[in-house]
């Protein structure tokens, strides 16, 4: 997670500072490069996402979404 975070600081896309509440942690923030970067990707990630779905049918695209929440409930759950 610290290269990543390193990476992302080092392109201007984060900030971090010391958490108050915890010595140990940080506070990892978006720079407005950061949003810019977030704005201008989504729309093409949201476009390759419904071509990549449109091959599975209603049914199909349901089911999946139903196991990726159960996927990300259960990681959420080891991560803690």
């Amino acid at each position: 997670m610290t290269q990543r975070l390193n990476k992302l600081e080092n392109r201007g896309l984060v900030t971090r500072q010391a958490n108050p509440g915890d010595g140990r942690g940080k506070l990892v923030a978006l720079t407005d490069a950061g949003r810019d970067l977030i704005e201008t990707a989504l729309p093409n990630h949201l476009k390759t996402e419904l071509a990549i779905t449109a091959a599975l049918s209603d049914e199909e695209q349901t089911v999946l979404a139903d196991l990726l929440q159960r996927i990300s409930t259960a990681a959420s759950i080891c991560i803690k």
